[in-house]
């Protein structure tokens, strides 16, 4: 058969072995490539790629982790995390955390019915902490204003009266008068109630009161007085009376301590 007749009649035979194609017997870089070059620039790009799915990975672990919800909110758990939170320098070391503070429990309540995670109950912690401090000093300076100069000597009077107080009673006082939560007319009464009153002269007319005598005393001048009017107490009605309050001088000093 000769050319014309072929079913291959028609086809270059440059095309089908051209100068462009790839010789059968020139032998690839791992298979693949052309040269060394040509892999070690797509190693280098897997390997990129590689690391960049890896810190995708871990950020997507983070994430999962920061919005896990917290599973223990007891009060101990809560309080020993704001622990770790001021020692940290997350949150100031003055703040107030205790579980036990109606306010703190209550926003503890809120975050475990939301799910919240403990980075976000952190957070959340913080920015309330955070705003409470700028209220208080905006607070403070609107007070101040109001209270003038004689107004705030009056606030620190009450404030080195508490400090003389026992613990119970200072919490009870916190509990009635707390800078800067107050009023004017609330330091003024509590000022004069608590500080004034100690500062008011003694009035010229008033007359001293006398000492209280101590139940010891009282009862030596009772055997005194006995011993002096033996043999007419029964027969004078003066000296018994003046016999019966000395009884009763010496009972009520017992009764109050003397």
């Amino acid at each position: 058969m000769d050319y014309n007749h072929s079913p291959h009649k028609g086809i270059d035979p440059k095309a089908v072995v051209g100068e462009t194609q790839q010789p059968d017997n020139k032998q690839l870089v791992f298979g693949k490539f052309e040269n060394i070059d040509k892999a070690s620039e797509a190693y280098k790009n897997a390997e990129n790629k590689i690391r960049e799915q890896g810190t995708e990975l871990t950020n997507l672990k983070k994430q999962v982790q920061d919005y896990t919800p917290m599973e223990d909110y007891s009060a101990d758990t809560w309080n020993n995390k704001v622990s770790q939170w001021k020692e940290s320098g997350i949150l100031p070391k003055e703040i107030t955390g205790d579980a036990s503070i109606p306010e703190v429990d209550m926003l503890l309540a809120g975050m475990k019915q939301a799910g919240l995670s403990e980075k976000q109950a952190q957070l959340l912690f913080k920015g309330a902490v955070e705003r409470e401090a700028n209220l208080v000093q905006e607070k403070k300076a609107e007070v101040q204003e109001k209270l003038g100069a004689e107004g705030m000597k009056k606030v620190q009077d009450l404030s080195q009266f508490a400090m003389k107080l026992s613990p119970t009673d200072a919490a009870i006082f916190e509990s009635l008068f707390t800078f800067p939560y107050v009023e004017s007319e609330q330091v003024d009464l509590m000022h004069r109630l608590l500080v004034g009153k100690s500062e008011k002269p003694i009035p010229a007319s008033a007359s001293a009161t006398p000492a209280m005598k101590s139940s010891t005393d009282i009862y030596k001048e009772l055997m005194l007085f006995q011993n002096e009017h033996k043999e007419s107490i029964s027969t004078n009605v003066g000296l018994q009376q003046k016999y019966k309050n000395l009884w009763q001088s010496y009972e009520e000093a017992k009764k109050k301590g003397f």
